[in-house]
């Protein structure tokens, strides 16, 4: 806890220069020179989608939204083509909120609402009353496994890419309904993983049976898992605020593991914001 808690030590890793990076996605200018409307048909055009875009278009998915492959980084709204803004960090958060605004849901009230909400995630705020800070101990010194339901598995990829990206912690993400309870009918209950449970206020019923029959059929065969203590009600708020927590979380157990959040001159970005190497 002390090694958390000692601000000169997480600066040495670089913690407190990511945490400062991150909330440049609550300014209002964070998806500034971007479309500002609805559409009725969008495409967006690039290498390969972000994770960002990945969950965006989840979100989106009752409405006409396409990615599709090409050299060219580019968005067509309603046959009107525009270029997209090159971005150099946050790319995720920038794509995601840029699918929402472009499908007529502008997250920016909410943002401030969570800017709120994550202060409590800061380095400042002491191991006892930081949940970000809490999780990274659980997950020191152990593979996570990220359980998630359905509707929000991009939530739960986006939780296994911060934890390895940034952490260099290795972790595994699985929808709940994909859970197959004999891989884990054979071993004792000393495994190495940290289980995670994502777990939203309004759930299927589907995956809430599924839950609760893990948690019940593999008592004494799996760790115990942890579930996220979420602040806020509505389920978009929810899940960006299940990023947030898996935003901080890593940079601490980036810190526990030894590994700089400092930026690398070797990072480089393409013009969409889409494949950062």
């Amino acid at each position: 806890d002390f090694m958390l808690d000692d601000l000169n030590q997480l600066n040495q890793f670089g913690v407190e220069i990511a945490w400062r990076r991150l909330q440049g996605i609550f300014k209002s200018d964070f998806l500034a020179n971007t479309p500002d409307f609805s559409g009725l048909k969008v495409i967006f055009y690039g290498k390969q989608p972000s994770l960002g875009l990945k969950i965006g278009l989840e979100w989106a998915s009752d409405r006409d939204f396409h990615w599709e492959q090409s050299s060219e980084s580019k968005i067509i709204i309603d046959d009107e083509t525009y270029p997209l803004p090159e971005v150099s960090e946050l790319s995720d958060w920038h794509d995601l909120l840029l699918v929402m605004k472009i499908a007529g849901v502008d997250l920016y009230d909410t943002l401030q609402e969570l800017k709120t909400i994550a202060k409590q995630f800061a380095p400042s705020i002491p191991t006892v009353d930081n949940q970000a800070k809490q999780l990274a101990l659980y997950l020191a010194g152990k593979i996570g496994l990220v359980f998630s339901p359905k509707q929000t598995r991009g939530v739960g990829e986006f939780w296994r890419h911060c934890l390895e990206s940034q952490a260099h912690n290795l972790c595994f993400n699985q929808t709940i309904t994909d859970l197959n309870f004999a891989g884990w009918s054979s071993h004792p209950v000393e495994k190495p993983f940290g289980v995670l449970d994502l777990i939203p206020t309004e759930l299927d019923q589907e995956d809430d049976m599924a839950f609760a029959r893990k948690n019940r059929q593999l008592s004494g065969k799996m760790p115990a898992s942890r579930q996220l203590r979420l602040h806020t009600d509505n389920p978009t708020n929810q899940l960006l605020e299940m990023m947030l927590l898996a935003e901080a979380t890593s940079f601490y157990l980036a810190c526990l593991n030894k590994q700089s959040l400092k930026p690398s001159i070797n990072k480089t970005c393409d013009l969409a914001g889409f494949l950062v190497k």
